[in-house]
């Protein structure tokens, strides 16, 4: 895993899973940020499954639960739920540096 990436997507759930893989297809540096240990150790020890979009597939995609790992990203994609917005963003904050450009691609109305 790069410490320095161009994409965090915080929140690797069927959305993010989805949108991840598909920036990682286009051969993009992403990194998935997920708080469910055991989703993304399925990620990282199987890769991510993917039907559907685009047909079925598996895409191998860095992923973490530990946000320490990546220590910046030029683009974070939240989608995450919108009650884990605020504990979320507190958790990637050091990720975000001057240039930084933030997206929420949430569903729901308050983010």
């Amino acid at each position: 895993m790069n410490a320095n990436t161009d994409i965090v997507v915080v929140g690797a759930g069927a959305m993010g899973g989805l949108f991840g893989s598909i920036l990682k297809e286009s051969e993009l540096d992403v990194v998935l940020y997920d708080t469910n240990q055991e989703h993304v150790g399925a990620i990282i020890t199987e890769g991510l499954k993917i039907e559907g979009y685009g047909g079925d597939r598996t895409v191998t995609i860095d992923a973490t639960t530990d946000p320490m790992k990546v220590r910046s990203a030029n683009l974070l994609l939240f989608q995450c739920k919108g009650y884990g917005t605020r504990n979320a963003a507190h958790a990637v904050r050091h990720m975000v540096h001057k240039d930084s450009v933030c997206i929420s691609f949430q569903n729901g109305l308050g983010n």
